[in-house]
């Protein structure tokens, strides 16, 4: 597994700690179902699990 780590620098006071950063993830498994996670930050905010019939 890769570590990926993000630095935002800003001048502007204003801007810390409000940029937030948006992730989507998808994998499938060797049964074609298709996993979807999106993080937003640090925290997992929803995951879907879909079989392969539906996509």
């Amino acid at each position: 597994m890769n570590n990926i780590t993000i630095h935002i620098l800003s001048s502007d006071p204003k801007t810390l700690g409000k940029i937030s950063v948006k992730e989507h993830f998808v994998f499938t498994d060797s049964d074609g179902i298709l996993y979807h996670f999106l993080v937003e930050g640090n925290s997992f905010t929803d995951a879907s699990k879909i079989p392969p019939e539906v996509w």
